[in-house]
């Protein structure tokens, strides 16, 4: 059994719902919202094999709305961030805003000139 962070233990404590997020199959992360003082919205490792020991159950990252803009908690600092935190941050912010339809389209074809 992997490790379970204190923030995913309160988490679990406090009876927010977890929500597993797959990716092409596979349960690669869990997801939480928590709305008690701030928005918060976090995605933790999953407890599948696919990830080593020291990193299941751990936050990956954070995005707390603070009404007057968004912080990200566990993104690296660097100027260049690796592919797996950009697909973590590509996640999160979907989730965050999943309450929006974006649609992108093919141009139309002009027939007329």
């Amino acid at each position: 059994m992997g490790k379970i962070t204190e923030a995913l233990k309160k988490e679990i404590d406090n009876k927010k719902s977890m929500e597993e997020i797959y990716v092409d199959g596979k349960h690669e992360y869990d997801y939480c919202f928590n709305n008690d003082d701030v928005p918060t919205y976090a995605l933790y490792y999953s407890n599948d094999p696919y990830w080593s020991d020291h990193v299941r159950g751990v936050e990956a990252l954070r995005l707390e709305d603070t009404g007057n803009g968004v912080k990200i908690i566990g993104l690296n600092s660097k100027k260049e961030i690796d592919y797996s935190q950009i697909e973590e941050l590509h996640i999160l912010l979907r989730l965050y805003t999943q309450v929006t339809h974006y649609e992108i389209a093919q141009p139309a074809i002009k027939t007329l000139f």
